[in-house]
């Protein structure tokens, strides 16, 4: 089975999400860890899921051969 080392990416600012959508249709392991943020608006509180690392995503190769150079350019 093939393994391979895990990569840090950085993203646009608040552009987490749309690189984890494009780097996951390139065919890469793409892990954008999570977490429950309190927030307060109009004076109203609720919960937001934001990135725990903003800007940052985790990315290997799925196959055996896979290059990240298409990551940078993403």
């Amino acid at each position: 089975s093939f393994t391979s080392a895990w990569f840090v990416a950085i993203s646009k600012p608040r552009g987490e999400e749309l690189a984890y959508q494009q780097l996951t249709n390139q065919g890469f392991d793409v892990y954008l860890p999570m977490c429950p943020r309190a927030v307060r608006r109009r004076g109203h509180h609720h919960t937001e899921t934001t990135p725990m690392f903003p800007r940052y995503l985790f990315v290997r190769p799925k196959q055996e051969g896979q290059g990240i150079a298409s990551v940078h350019s993403t």
